[in-house]
C-alpha cells in the first residue's frame, strides 16, 4: 500500500449502476469517497461550468483582474490609491 496519494480527485462511473464514485484526497494520507447519481453529477459539472464561464472568463476576456479584498483594506485608501 502507498503512504501518499498521487491524485487529489478520481471519478468513477458505474453506467450499470447509475452511480459515480467521487474520491477526493484532502491531504495525503486521507481520501473521502461519495457516491452520486449520474444526474446528479452532470448537475455539478453543468455548475461548475457556469459559475467558471460566468466569472472568471468574463473577467479575463474583458482585462480585468480581480483582488481579493483584505480585511485591513478600507474603502478611503483604495478611493486615495485609485486617483493618483
Amino acid at each position: 500500500m502507498k503512504a501518499t496519494f498521487k491524485t487529489p480527485m478520481k471519478v468513477k462511473v458505474d453506467k450499470s449502476n447509475g452511480i459515480v464514485h467521487l474520491s477526493i484526497s484532502p491531504s495525503d494520507y486521507k481520501v473521502e469517497v461519495f457516491k452520486i447519481t449520474i444526474e446528479d453529477m452532470s448537475s455539478l459539472v453543468a455548475s461548475y461550468k457556469e459559475q467558471l464561464s460566468l466569472s472568471y472568463l468574463k473577467n479575463s476576456q474583458s482585462g480585468k483582474m480581480v483582488l481579493p479584498v483584505l480585511p485591513t483594506d478600507d474603502k478611503e485608501g483604495i478611493e486615495e490609491n485609485n486617483n493618483k
